[in-house]
């Protein structure tokens, strides 16, 4: 979690997989976050956009334990600042949302060491723009929410999230009440 004054907060749920209540943390991994146009994690690695639009790669050996233990930042690219959403997967591969709603994707080959090796971008979908927050879960599966009635909240499964070939499950509408203040952060 990534607070107001630029702390970034870890915690690990230990109970997820037996869905209980049963958590590590938090525990302050690094601080002067707050700063970046953007950050979003995929994994180990974390991304951070600079008011220039610069692309930084940070990774995090400290993931496990929590601790402070980190590598880079590195640049890793540029251009990154028009979109409007970014979300990550651990795959390397990158979604990102123009104004205009259009989704494009690219995939960072050089994610685990910070290197400078990139597919894309490549134009994956479309429409988007009705949409105030998107979210990559992995395995190809999306997520999106809307502001109308509440917080509507939709899955897509992007089949060529490896390959940036545009080919969709169609969506489904899983829940609402996701509005307001929520913002999620997700990471496997």
């Amino acid at each position: 979690m990534l607070r107001r004054a630029g702390a970034l907060q870890w915690y690990r749920h230990r109970g997820r997989y037996r869905l209980a209540f049963d958590w590590d943390g938090p525990r302050q991994v690094g601080t002067g976050w707050g700063g970046f146009q953007t950050v979003f994690g995929g994994g180990d690695v974390i991304y951070a956009i600079r008011s220039d639009g610069a692309l930084l790669w940070y990774y995090h050996d400290g993931r496990n334990q929590g601790t402070t233990d980190w590598q880079g930042p590195k640049q890793v690219g540029t251009g990154w600042g028009g979109f409007v959403h970014l979300t990550a997967v651990p795959s390397g591969c990158i979604y990102g949302m123009q104004p205009d709603g259009t989704l494009l994707w690219y995939r960072h080959y050089g994610f685990d060491q910070g290197y400078l090796i990139w597919h894309g971008p490549l134009k994956v979908g479309t429409g988007l723009a009705p949409y105030d927050a998107i979210w990559a879960v992995g395995n190809g599966f999306m997520s999106a929410r809307t502001p109308a009635n509440g917080g509507d909240f939709y899955v897509w499964r992007h089949h060529g999230f490896l390959t940036g070939e545009a080919t969709w499950t169609q969506g489904v509408k899983a829940g609402n009440g996701w509005g307001g203040e929520f913002k999620a952060v997700l990471t496997t």
